[in-house]
């Protein structure tokens, strides 16, 4: 399975990004500011979202490619 992490994914963007990705069949983590349930980022088509800073520390983290 290919997989996509969208950076800013809570933004208008980054939805968008997530649900076209997610509609192709890709396995989408998000990562960004914002807190939402995890039905909403589901509707995006998100498999995975990490509310925190977009660093390095944080976009190497095995909790983002599982």
């Amino acid at each position: 399975m290919k997989k996509a992490l969208i950076t800013g994914a809570y933004g208008f963007i980054g939805r968008h990004t997530a649900k076209y990705f997610s509609g192709q069949g890709w396995f989408v983590s998000g990562i960004g500011h914002g807190a939402w349930g995890q039905e909403d980022w589901k509707k995006w088509g998100l498999s995975d979202w990490c509310a925190a800073d977009v660093n390095l520390k944080n976009l190497i983290s095995d909790r983002l490619w599982r």
